[in-house]
């Protein structure tokens, strides 16, 4: 049962009525450019009451491994995205990138495109305000959610499923650092759940939460929204 789920589910408790939706527009994969793209021909025409943006995780991992130039507009992508050249355009172009991580077993360290921490600074800053701003405007409100994640157990032992490469582990974990640097900083609602990443439990990798884990979250999110939008919310519902 997925965290949207159980939100759902607890919302229509707390306030007696099935008209409440909870619609989860996520995919494996996304970053914050492709979001905004999923809510402007998605999300937008539903005309949601409030707009949750889980995320932060790919965004700093993806970010090492796009060009610089596309870096520098803020335009973050998940890199196999390249492998579908081929079929998009009818070419035989395989992507050089995922040759290479065949190449070297999979490891991410010779395909690094992109050390610029900075660079990524400034383009978490656009992305995060470039969505908010895109949220308001369709008539929504927006809030953010920094997603917890499992940190590089000490020592040096890895997960169960790394992340391969250990200049690639070292560049995304200092980034995801700055995105959540960011996150503190923007003038709008966000639950940062990295602050309390032990609290969660994880499939052995460095991401994935567990079905306790979406439990936990979907309490969080409920928790908040009901302090923070009550009021909306029971105009929302007598109104319609």
């Amino acid at each position: 049962q997925p965290t949207a789920y159980l939100l759902e589910k607890k919302l229509r408790k707390h306030y007696s009525t099935k008209n409440i939706k909870v619609i989860n527009l996520c995919m494996g994969g996304n970053t914050l450019p492709h979001e905004m793209q999923n809510f402007l021909h998605l999300g937008w025409p539903i005309k949601p009451h409030l707009v949750i943006s889980h995320t932060g995780f790919n965004d700093a991992f993806e970010f090492p491994l796009v060009p610089k130039k596309f870096g520098e507009l803020g335009m973050n992508y998940w890199y196999y995205l390249e492998g579908w050249i081929d079929l998009l355009y009818e070419t035989k172009q395989s992507s050089t990138m995922i040759k290479e991580l065949e190449r070297t077993d999979g490891s991410h360290d010779n395909i690094i495109r992109n050390y610029d921490i900075e660079m990524f600074r400034n383009a978490m800053k656009l992305n995060y305000n470039k969505y908010h701003s895109i949220v308001k405007a369709s008539g929504s409100d927006f809030l953010l959610g920094i997603q917890p994640y499992n940190p590089l157990p000490p020592g040096g032992e890895l997960h169960e499923r790394p992340l391969k490469g250990e200049k690639y582990r070292e560049i995304g974990y200092a980034m995801l650092d700055v995105l959540i640097e960011e996150a503190d900083k923007l003038n709008f609602d966000v639950i940062n759940f990295s602050k309390n990443n032990e609290k969660y439990e994880y499939f052995n990798d460095a991401m994935h939460t567990t079905q306790e884990s979406a439990k936990l979250l979907a309490e969080d999110y409920f928790s908040f929204i009901v302090e923070k939008y009550d009021a909306k919310i029971i105009k929302s519902l007598s109104i319609n």
